[in-house]
């Protein structure tokens, strides 16, 4: 949002701060309804894709959000952290994470997985076999 010009009044030498800020407030509906889903990655061209959708009536809040990979003997290569603060109702926030050779080397799957605020001790989870992984 544009801030007001200071350019019609006489400014004396100095700085001038001007600055807004958005605070979003979440207001609980009176049915509260937690339907989060995380869908299954996919896998093409070097990029894997997740994503977490929110079919609720209420605003869903990741702690932990990660895309693990893992070999066949279902040991861990890497894991990544994926960042999102929140998913509003009727939302679907998707992350593509890039995978280069070295990050490909060996995998057999790839797992992802979010903790949230609002399911204590119930990640939602999905795994798929990295089967296009190569860039």
């Amino acid at each position: 949002e544009e801030m007001p010009s200071n350019a019609a009044r006489p400014v004396a030498a100095g700085v001038a701060m001007m600055t807004r800020l958005n605070v979003p407030v979440f207001i609980q509906p009176s049915n509260r309804q937690l339907r989060a889903t995380l869908e299954r990655p996919t896998v093409s061209s070097g990029v894997a894709t997740i994503a977490l959708a929110n079919a609720g009536s209420v605003h869903v809040t990741p702690t932990r959000y990660t895309l693990t990979a893992l070999a066949a003997d279902q040991t861990r290569l890497w894991r990544r952290e994926l960042r999102i603060w929140y998913v509003l109702r009727g939302e679907r926030q998707e992350q593509r994470v890039p995978l280069d050779a070295a990050a490909c080397r060996g995998i057999a799957s790839l797992v992802a997985e979010v903790e949230l605020e609002e399911l204590p001790g119930r990640p939602l989870r999905e795994q798929v076999a990295a089967t296009s992984c190569s860039p």
